[in-house]
């Protein structure tokens, strides 16, 4: 019975992703509320989706949904009767993804409502264009960090910086060596500073040497360290993709 639910759901999303391919339909949208202020915003989906599959396989799962584009993968949308999903299925999807729940699909297949316990964070732009009004916050240099915590800095070919926190806000080291891109696969040069541990990412698809918070322990992802402007390690658009790049080979 639950398998020919999410087959039905499936298809109710296939067949409303495929109207709005031809112009027969509107796009679907997906309903976010906004973690700052409470707002919610039902947002057309704006990627270019050539193909909607059911079953797609990925990592020994199968994904309800796969949203495919010209260059892979878009998105990923899951099917349940509750707000559970395994974690190991969850390290697996490489695409940004969505857990729906059924009976909504089944009911309005054109509004996509992420269940609330996976619904990833969202801000609506009014908060967006507040926040980044808001003056830089003025972190501790690297060698007062050390300091506070007792340890001394890696020497080169390390490189040390200040990053908050986005799971406690509290200021903590991060290190990168001479040569290291994001996700990079090389080991690192001896002593590893540390904070500088071995994890598993969806993002990397793989294992990899990554910076962690030395108060609460929470992983820094690469992406905010190397992939954004306001990131310690970002040097240019270009060295980042290079990265990627590289790490896909």
């Amino acid at each position: 019975m639950a398998g020919e639910r999410t087959t039905n759901a499936a298809d109710a999303i296939r067949g409303v992703v495929e109207a709005w391919q031809s112009g027969s339909g509107p796009a679907p949208r997906v309903q976010r509320t906004c973690t700052r202020c409470g707002t919610r915003l039902e947002v057309p989906l704006s990627e270019p989706v050539r193909r909607v599959v059911r079953d797609h396989p990925i990592g020994g799962f199968t994904a309800d949904v796969a949203l495919l584009g010209d260059a892979g993968v878009v998105g990923y949308l899951e099917l349940v009767d509750d707000e559970r999903l395994s974690n190991a299925k969850l390290r697996r999807l490489d695409a940004p993804h969505l857990v729906l729940s059924i009976t909504d699909v089944l009911q309005d297949p054109a509004r996509w409502l992420p269940l609330p316990s996976t619904a990833r964070a969202w801000q609506c732009d009014a908060c967006l264009e507040g926040f980044r009004a808001i003056p830089p916050v003025t972190l501790p240099v690297p060698e007062a960090i050390a300091a506070s915590l007792q340890l001394s800095l890696p020497s080169a070919p390390y490189h040390s910086a200040v990053v908050r926190c986005f799971r406690c806000q509290r200021p903590s080291l991060v290190h990168r060596w001479d040569g290291h891109v994001a996700y990079g696969p090389e080991a690192p040069p001896s002593p590893i500073p540390v904070g500088l541990r071995r994890v598993f990412t969806a993002d990397a698809h793989d294992y990899h040497l990554a910076n962690h918070c030395l108060h609460c322990g929470a992983t820094q992802p690469d992406g905010l360290l190397y992939g954004h402007r306001t990131g310690p390690f970002w040097t240019s658009d270009e060295d980042y993709e290079r990265g990627q790049r590289a790490r896909s080979r």
